[in-house]
């Protein structure tokens, strides 16, 4: 789950006199750093970001100094923080059924990183779909969401040639589902007969791409805004 500066640009742009500053960050680098950097020197009087934890150092650290923020996806702390956020269970877990009404049988899901809040959302709304649906569901272990797009390609093709593939893939960004069907045409499989990959769509990539990739839209109530961190 990555937040695009675009979509921010244009409401600050069009409705608002304020500047935006994007500041890159990646999840190897400490947290709060930079957060505290922007706040000690008073560069900012808001933040937006992404990649939360249960127990996020920025969530907290801003909610110490008292600096407003919003972050996109949810954390885990007792105090209460504006957030945006998917409903990923209810995303995986529907997923699983649109794949079950397909004729799929054996389902694999891309994860989030580990340490994220959405991974649980991800793997909850996934287990539960398999189980409900009784069909099996398959690990795809060392890959995860934020990973590089080459290694779905790669995950692609070691898949592919397992003794018994999935016949259907759950993918939470379609970037990363738009690396795997091409590693899946790679080995010689067919995306829409041999097996389907189902990815959130948020661009036109994945259609001028690959056709045959399957699309689900979000649902009403699927976006959450709130002042909890529930």
């Amino acid at each position: 789950m990555r937040v695009s500066s675009a979509g921010a640009s244009k409401v600050i742009y069009d409705e608002t006199a304020y500047n935006l500053v994007v500041l890159p960050h990646t999840d190897a680098a400490d947290p709060v750093a930079s957060v505290r950097y922007f706040v000690a020197s008073a560069q900012v009087d808001g933040l937006i970001f992404a990649h939360t934890t249960p127990q996020d150092e920025r969530a907290r650290y801003l909610i110490d100094m008292q600096v407003p923020f919003v972050t996109h996806g949810r954390t885990a702390l007792k105090e209460q923080h504006a957030y945006f956020d998917f409903d990923n269970y209810a995303m995986t877990k529907q997923a699983v059924e649109r794949l079950v009404r397909k004729g799929r049988r054996r389902i694999a899901m891309i994860p989030a990183t580990p340490h994220l809040t959405c991974a649980a959302h991800f793997l909850d709304g996934f287990h539960d779909g398999i189980r409900e649906s009784g069909v099996e569901g398959i690990s795809v272990p060392g890959l995860y969401l934020n990973d590089d797009p080459e290694k779905f390609r790669e995950a692609a093709h070691r898949l592919a040639a397992s003794k018994l593939p999935p016949d259907g893939i759950v993918c939470g960004i379609e970037f990363a589902a738009i690396g795997l069907v091409a590693g899946l045409q790679d080995a010689g499989l067919v995306v829409g007969r041999d097996i389907d990959s189902l990815a959130r769509r948020v661009a036109e990539a994945s259609v001028a791409v690959h056709g045959a990739l399957l699309e689900l839209e979000d649902q009403p109530g699927a976006r959450s805004r709130s002042s909890t961190s529930s």
